[in-house]
């Protein structure tokens, strides 16, 4: 028969356990959460361009003042170069 200290390490070593599974458990949610926010944020970018674009399409906005906005706002080349716009110096 195990002492009584052999049983409080056993007892400890499985609270160690169950610890390290709460904390796998919290971190997959955390991650999770995290894709869910980054996907959300993915999909309200993609819906506003389209409207924007569906504006421009429909004449509700001029095509000018959406080049006006992009130019101030797009930095990266590869982005710049998408909508034709020259490379910042």
């Amino acid at each position: 028969m195990a002492t009584l200290d052999e049983r409080i390490e056993a007892k400890l070593a499985e609270v160690a356990q169950l610890k390290e599974r709460k904390a796998q458990i919290e971190a997959r949610k955390r991650a999770t959460e995290a894709k869910r926010k980054r996907s959300d944020d993915t999909c309200r970018k993609v819906l506003a361009g389209a409207a924007i674009l569906s504006l421009v399409e429909s004449g509700g906005l001029p095509q000018a003042q959406l080049v006006k906005m992009l130019d101030g706002f797009l930095t990266r080349p590869a982005d710049r170069a998408l909508f034709d716009l020259p490379p910042i110096s």
